[in-house]
């Protein structure tokens, strides 16, 4: 009969130290896998470019208005009604020149809680890109109404116009800076992973606003003085293209 020299309390723990010694190597195995590279051949690069240009505020827009207060409110209505009937009539047969009424308000005016009166008010909207035709208007509108705003915008035509040159600007350089970045960093080619076009403007002139220059107060006379300004208007791409090497690890 043979007897073992081995300890018994080393042979209880022997089905410990095989389940650590597999779970050590378990641990071990992942953490290269998890050290393993993505694909060699692709590589992701981030980048983003833009282009930008100012443009002429080629469009007026003008905003006056008729208010009056009665104590009653069908007085006060009938009375800002026919102020801006004969507004609309000096606008009739006028050239170069799109307007509205719009923003008609009543509503009551108190003294010590109890109503003492009505108030109304409307705006009428004129809009054109002719100076002069806008001046005019503007000059024989004033014996009627006030002037509430007044300002240089962009027009529509514009800037869709200046948004297709710049799209088509951006998009160049888009191209230049993907191969740029692949002819730098050795790759064989490159991918579109993602690429956003956002556009980006502001009416904000350079310069004061139209209505910070009038030649006088609304009360009637002459025009404002008018003088255009500028508006930025910037194109982005934000992109992500994929290197691709050939099999060459980078």
């Amino acid at each position: 009969m043979i007897t073992s020299s081995v300890p018994n309390s080393y042979l209880a723990l022997l089905p410990w130290r095989r389940l650590i010694a597999a779970t050590a190597g378990l641990c071990l195995a992942g953490s290269a896998l998890a050290m393993e590279p993505e694909d060699p051949q692709m590589r992701q690069v981030s980048f983003s470019v833009e282009s930008a240009a100012k443009i002429d505020q080629d469009l007026i827009e003008a905003s006056l208005y008729f208010e009056t207060q009665r104590l009653e409110a069908a007085d006060a209505a009938a009375e800002v009604n026919d102020k801006m009937a004969e507004a609309l009539k000096l606008l009739e047969g006028r050239k170069g020149l799109e307007y509205s009424t719009l923003a008609y308000q009543t509503y009551p005016v108190y003294e010590k809680s109890e109503i003492e009166g009505w108030r109304v008010r409307q705006v009428l909207q004129v809009s054109g890109q002719d100076k002069t035709a806008v001046t005019d208007a503007l000059s024989a509108l004033q014996k009627t109404l006030s002037i509430q705003s007044l300002n240089f915008v962009v027009s529509r035509g514009a800037r869709d116009e200046t948004n297709a040159q710049l799209t088509k600007d951006v998009l160049d350089k888009f191209k230049q800076r993907a191969q740029l970045i692949a002819t730098t960093m050795d790759a064989a080619s490159y991918e579109i992973t993602n690429i956003q076009i956002n556009t980006q403007g502001s009416n904000q002139p350079d310069y004061p606003r139209a209505e910070m220059m009038m030649a006088r107060d609304s009360s009637g006379g002459a025009g404002p003085a008018l003088e255009a300004g500028k508006s930025e208007i910037v194109v982005s791409a934000n992109a992500t293209i994929e290197l691709v090497f050939d099999g060459k690890r980078r």
